[in-house]
């Protein structure tokens, strides 16, 4: 089966030390603050929604992996992406996660906003597969559902700028790489660069080197 990704420059840094969970806490935490200190410096108002993404309609034998941590965040409450979604804080039918998209994005200048993103990121976990065609998904459902619009100082209405930071530990798919998994995921996210003219780069926590043809 062919691989779907292209080659990609691959920019590295190395650490020692923690599990690939903590280190993308920290890579997720550190966006927060970077955020933030540039929102006040320049007085504008940014906003960040997050998303995890762990697995698919697989049950497993327990049916304890079935949209495991797939799911919207609003602090520390979890909306999980299908009814009945393991591991989330509400999962049942009027708690999805579309059901809250527009409570999604929080001001990263305001206190309750960066502490519901402090909450969020804190509640992050790495149980179940790796499916991030599903965070793609619900990160179109943010864009859609939500006033992209805002008044700049001059007083005119203005377009805000849409990204994506793609923070991953694992390779695409259940328990290995399945390049079917990371096709989803590309068509996914080349849908968000064509209908909502948004950004989409990726971060990756590995402990070891990637193969190029699949970075």
């Amino acid at each position: 089966e062919a691989d779907p990704c292209p080659v990609s420059p691959l920019y590295e840094r190395e650490t020692t030390t923690g599990t690939r969970l903590q280190a993308l806490k920290y890579a997720a935490n550190t966006f927060i603050n970077d955020i933030r200190a540039n929102a006040i410096a320049n007085d504008v108002d940014h906003r960040v929604a997050v998303v995890g993404f762990g697995s698919d309609s697989y049950r497993g034998v327990y049916e304890d992996y079935y949209y495991s941590n797939t799911e919207l965040f609003v602090g520390a409450d979890q909306y999980n992406y299908a009814a009945n979604g393991q591991d989330s804080t509400y999962n049942r039918y009027g708690n999805l996660a579309s059901d809250h998209y527009t409570d999604a994005y929080q001001t990263v200048t305001s206190d309750e906003g960066y502490r519901n993103l402090e909450a969020s990121i804190k509640n992050l976990s790495g149980n179940g597969a790796t499916h991030p065609e599903y965070g793609f998904k619900m990160a179109d459902g943010i864009f859609t559902e939500n006033d992209d619009t805002y008044i700049g100082h001059d007083g005119t209405k203005q377009t805000r700028s849409k990204v994506v930071i793609f923070l991953t530990d694992g390779e695409p798919g259940d328990t290995e790489y399945e390049s079917s998994v990371a096709r989803d995921a590309i068509s996914e996210a080349n849908g968000l660069k064509t209908d909502h003219n948004a950004k989409v780069y990726t971060v990756a926590v590995l402990n070891k080197e990637p193969s190029d043809s699949k970075v």
